[in-house]
């Protein structure tokens, strides 16, 4: 059983065509003791206990209606990443490191679906109420994705696709689109609500550039020649945060000491998935690092 880049690893899903509205399923849910893929289940659990007992154990973190909506995730999980076109696909399951210094925080994760996304939403809407988030407060809640924990953070995160962004619901997060100016992009992308307990304390839109290389976010990356792909996260915190994806060409010898270490440690790995995936670079010092 093995996991590889998810940008090699298409399991029946072909390239959807941009700006179309992803199959959900028919009646959404499977048998409770049948997952979708049992090669895709068993290389997404043996990975998950790797990376807890090699960077973070989310395990006592997470309380059972938690695990219950992952393991539903996991058993939904038809193919290891949905392809919008050659180079832009959208991960179902994503584990990432944020390293500033020395300091690593690996307590970071999200899981969903999208062909299945009806099957996940109630458990994700039970996930909140627990939470003390009413779901029904979310706006576009009807085209979540997805649910994402930062436990050193204290953060939790909603994750929500639209095949036209021009569909988001809140104003203020619609507003953001205006950031990125006249750069061609795509009409489909995510949107992102983080609560730091019961506050929303940032949106996010996720947008797509159609031009891999030739915008002015990758001539600031000294490895711009290993860019696949240029996404832009535009917050209302943060301004707008660049995110490479990545080819195999990427070498973390542009990373510091605790990157190079990080990375080198996927080598353990009991399913190989290649090289890092996705980057959010600011130095050398400063990154976010996705996989798979």
């Amino acid at each position: 059983m093995r996991i590889i880049s998810r940008r090699k690893f298409l399991t029946g899903a072909g390239a959807i065509a941009v700006g179309a509205t992803l199959p959900r399923g028919a009646a959404g849910a499977l048998s409770p003791n049948k997952p979708a893929s049992e090669q895709l289940y068993k290389s997404h659990r043996a990975f998950h206990e790797w990376y807890c007992e090699t960077f973070f154990d989310f395990t006592p973190h997470f309380t059972a209606l938690e695990q219950e909506y992952i393991e539903a995730c996991a058993r939904h999980m038809s193919e290891a990443s949905i392809a919008i076109d050659a180079t832009l696909s959208y991960s179902v399951a994503s584990y990432s490191h944020r390293v500033q210094g020395d300091h690593v925080n690996s307590s970071r994760a999200a899981f969903g679906s999208y062909r299945h996304a009806a099957a996940i939403q109630p458990l994700a809407a039970a996930v909140a109420r627990e939470r003390g988030i009413d779901p029904d407060t979310v706006p576009n809640m009807e085209d979540l994705i997805g649910l994402g924990w930062d436990i050193e953070a204290g953060h939790f995160k909603f994750y929500l696709y639209l095949p036209k962004l021009e569909r988001i619901q809140d104003a203020k997060t619609k507003e953001l689109l205006a950031k990125v100016g006249e750069l061609s992009r795509y009409p489909l992308g995510l949107i992102s609500y983080t609560y730091a307990g019961q506050k929303l304390i940032e949106r996010k839109v996720y947008v797509a550039l159609t031009e891999a290389q030739g915008n002015p976010y990758v001539k600031e990356m000294p490895f711009r020649d290993s860019i696949l792909h240029t996404n832009l996260m535009v917050t209302d915190e943060r301004g707008i945060v660049p995110q490479m994806d990545l080819d195999g060409r990427f070498s973390a010898d542009r990373l510091n000491a605790a990157g190079r270490s990080l990375v080198e440690r996927y080598g353990s790995a009991p399913v190989p998935i290649g090289a890092a995936d996705t980057i959010a670079y600011t130095s050398a010092d400063e990154f976010t690092v996705y996989f798979p």
